[in-house]
């Protein structure tokens, strides 16, 4: 779609800013680092493939903000990210993923009516969820509300930093840990 076309022909560093609906999924490839998909507080992506990520992030140092996304992000084998601002709903799996040895920063965020947790740090990955860096002193909350499993799974030999986050209303725990993995956890809202 045009959207892919639009990734595929920028340069790493670069920016696309985003109007109105794509119905595609699209992916972020390995060297087109530091590039930064920008919603503006109105566009949309939907994905198609409700098999495949929506958004799917392989290069390093991506933002993806400020979108509705009606699917899942995931950021996959050595992927870095800034997901900010988005609303990300109806996943068909887990709202955001982490996974394969990626790192994220997801702030600002509402995740909400994922089929599994809302947000998935798996497989040797790491995440900050609620804050940006260690030093922040206010959290940049996300609202993780209405999954059917947990609001938050950190498994299999993964790391997570969740502070300040609204987690409310998941079909299961608000936070898993589990499988060697290891989590800071403080001043999140739990209910439900």
């Amino acid at each position: 779609g045009p959207l892919q076309r639009a990734i595929d022909t920028s340069l790493a560093g670069g920016s696309i800013l985003v109007s109105g609906t794509c119905h595609e999924n699209v992916t972020i490839p390995i060297g087109k680092d530091g590039l930064t998909l920008d919603g503006g507080g109105t566009a949309a992506i939907t994905g198609l493939d409700a098999t495949q990520p929506t958004v799917l992030v392989r290069a390093r140092d991506v933002t993806v903000r400020a979108f509705a996304v009606t699917g899942n992000i995931t950021v996959r084998m050595g992927g870095r990210a800034h997901i900010d601002g988005n609303t990300i709903r109806d996943s068909g799996s887990y709202g955001i993923t982490v996974s394969h040895v990626s790192s994220a920063v997801i702030v600002n965020n509402t995740i909400q009516n994922s089929f599994q947790a809302g947000i998935l740090v798996i497989e040797l990955s790491e995440a900050f969820i609620g804050f940006v860096q260690s030093t922040d002193t206010a959290a940049s909350s996300n609202v993780i509300t209405g999954n059917r499993a947990q609001g938050i799974v950190v498994a299999r030999g993964s790391y997570a930093r969740i502070v300040g986050n609204d987690i409310s209303y998941n079909g299961a725990n608000g936070v898993n840990v589990r499988e060697s993995s290891s989590a800071q956890i403080s001043d999140n809202t739990l209910n439900g």
